[in-house]
């Protein structure tokens, strides 16, 4: 899972916020075997429960907190162009529901602490993943990940497609093409992820 972000001088960058994954699924996994065991020592179990519970809230919380500093640390005297909806064109993972609902706790999350700090403006991501950033058209997918532009022949990342058209409708270009010809990078830069405290 990751979060696309486009700036105009650093280009596209790709943040790895896997980990959340990852200590959602370790936690939630150590929740539900105590869960299955609950009524052999229900109070000792219902102890647990929460203890874990509480760890893995913290753990995300902390990370979030320590994304949103990096964020805007990267990206000083920023105004950070958001979606308006629960439309997650930002975030990368596979279609399972459970990654969906993380994606949208999560996502709420980091809108809410970078507020804290920085100016956000929202937009309306309608069109946003899959208009042609060159010409304007609609795009087609070519194999899942990438997207191609049967008009003027722009192949891309989806990922990217949304992130650079969220960027283009935030300084006010329409998505009607012609804008973009000069910018539009091939590869992601890989961000560092937040340093965090080990798992336990």
């Amino acid at each position: 899972m990751s979060l696309d972000v486009y700036h105009s001088e650093k280009g596209w960058i790709k943040v790895d916020i896997s980990y959340i994954h990852r200590v959602k699924e370790r936690y939630e996994g150590i929740i539900s075997m105590l869960q299955s065991i609950h009524r052999k020592a229900p109070k000792r179990i219902s102890r647990l429960l929460e203890k874990y519970r509480t760890r893995m809230r913290n753990r995300i919380e902390d990370y979030l907190n320590k994304l949103a500093v990096q964020l805007t640390r990267e990206f000083p005297n920023t105004v950070f162009v958001l979606e308006d909806l629960d439309k997650l064109n930002m975030f990368r993972g596979n279609s399972k529901e459970f990654n969906r609902k993380l994606s949208r706790a999560v996502w709420g999350k980091i809108v809410q602490k970078l507020s804290y700090r920085v100016p956000v403006e929202f937009v309306n991501p309608r069109g946003t993943s899959g208009r042609c950033p060159r010409c304007g058209s609609k795009l087609e997918s070519q194999d899942g990940r990438l997207l191609h532009c049967p008009k003027c022949g722009f192949i891309a990342d989806r990922q990217f497609v949304g992130a650079f058209n969220i960027w283009m409708r935030g300084v006010g270009v329409p998505l009607s093409g012609g804008k973009a010809n000069d910018i539009l990078p091939n590869e992601p830069r890989e961000a560092n992820e937040p340093q965090v405290r080990r798992e336990g």
